[in-house]
This record gives C-alpha cells, sequence and structure tokens, in this order.
C-alpha cells in the first residue's frame, strides 16, 4: 500500500460522520410542531354522556385531558374544536360555565351570525 493513499473505508468514515454532524445541526435548527388534534362538535345539546355525539362540553373536555369522550376526538397538545351544525344553530350552556384547561385551544366557529353560545344561567 502506498503511504500517500487513504484507505478508502476511513475516507468513507469522514464523509459519513461530516454528514450526520450537519443533519443533526440541521435538525436541531428546525421549529419544533406541537401535534394537534381537530375536535368536532356535533350537537347543540350542552350534555356530558356517552350517546354517540359530541357536545361543546365534551369537546372541552376531551381538549383538557387529552382522550376521546363520547364521540369527540381524543385531544392532543394544541386542539382546535370545530362546528357541524345545522345553522343558525344557538348552544344553551344549561351546566354552568366551560372549563379550558388547555392553553392551546382554538375555538373556531362559523359566525356569530350563523353560532350562538349563551347560558341559560346568564353568565355568558
Amino acid at each position: 500500500m502506498n503511504p500517500h493513499q487513504k484507505p478508502l473505508p476511513v475516507l468513507l468514515a469522514i464523509v459519513g460522520g461530516i454528514s450526520m454532524l450537519g443533519l443533526l445541526f440541521w435538525t436541531l435548527g428546525q421549529p419544533r410542531h406541537l401535534f394537534a388534534a381537530v375536535i368536532t362538535v356535533n350537537t347543540t345539546a350542552d350534555e356530558y354522556e356517552i350517546d354517540g355525539d359530541c357536545s361543546l362540553r365534551e369537546a372541552t373536555a376531551a381538549a383538557n385531558f387529552d382522550i376521546a369522550i363520547d364521540a369527540c376526538t381524543p385531544g392532543a397538545d394544541q386542539d382546535e374544536i370545530l362546528f357541524s351544525v345545522s345553522e343558525p344553530a344557538v348552544i344553551t350552556l344549561t351546566m354552568g360555565q366551560l372549563t379550558i384547561r388547555n392553553d392551546l385551544l382554538t375555538i373556531t366557529g362559523p359566525g356569530s351570525d350563523r353560532l350562538t353560545i349563551t347560558s341559560e344561567l346568564g353568565d355568558e
């Protein structure tokens, strides 16, 4: 073997190591993406029971605890609640205020002219 020639395995190891180091730094520089769940409300009833639908109260609980409740999709790190109800619709909260514990929860409605959320207790 010529003393001036580098063996091929050493060269491949150096190139591979530099590539892996570059990939590591590139990965660390990427923004962190949060997992998101879309939870769809499909009833105007204010309920918390197993009956095959997803109420707004059940959807907020699914988002709070990251579990499936009734027909609601389980929440994740970042959640969005959407509505699939006949419009115009009114959801009257008959069981008190909703509790929202997840800071990364977005509730996206179809607009105030198509969906109204009110309280029977007067504490909207």
